[in-house]
């Protein structure tokens, strides 16, 4: 667990504890930290990291989740990060918590039932094709492409808004691009 100057500083100790234990990197940890609501300079005091760190790691998983440039600019502020993106009903935070405990070792299984065509099932087993681990990957593939789908028809209107900006004004660096 990393040193803290003050044991005031942090809210929950416990939770340090219990997040130091079970996430393996300083990202993680500062994601996990975010999540249960702690501030970015009392995570980066925690964690015995710059405050700017602490800000990056986050900023950059707005990005990678789809937030909006809006949201991202609001999240420089600490009082005010939305660790999600602007949409209402679609939660990218548990989304992403949710594709990347897929993805790793430690993440439970659970069986289930399918129904799929025998010959299928038959011609998998010949060529000896792991039926689960492809299953998971068709549905990972799925559900990345969906939350890509939602996430332009959500964002849409910025994104027309933004082009026709730039049609109309173009961009700042006209002028300085050599190639």
């Amino acid at each position: 667990m990393a040193e803290v100057t003050k044991s005031s500083d942090i809210p929950d100790s416990k939770l340090l504890a219990e997040v130091c234990a079970l996430h393996p990197t300083t990202s993680a940890r500062i994601r996990a930290l975010a999540a249960a609501g702690w501030p970015r300079a009392v995570i980066a005091r925690a964690l015995n990291k710059r405050y700017q760190h602490v800000r990056n790691v986050l900023v950059d998983q707005n990005r990678r989740l789809g937030a909006t440039p809006k949201s991202i600019a609001a999240s420089v502020e600490p009082d005010t990060a939305p660790t999600t993106a602007a949409a209402p009903n679609w939660d990218y935070q548990r989304l992403h918590e949710v594709l990347t405990k897929a993805r790793s070792a430690r993440s439970t299984k659970r069986p289930v039932n399918v129904s799929v065509n025998e010959d299928l099932l038959e011609a998998a087993r010949a060529l000896n094709i792991n039926f689960s681990e492809t299953l998971e990957d068709a549905v990972r593939e799925i559900i990345l492409h969906e939350t890509r789908a939602r996430w332009l028809a959500e964002n849409r209107e910025a994104i027309e808004a933004h082009n026709r900006f730039v049609e109309r004004y173009g961009l700042w660096s006209d002028g300085l691009r050599q190639f």
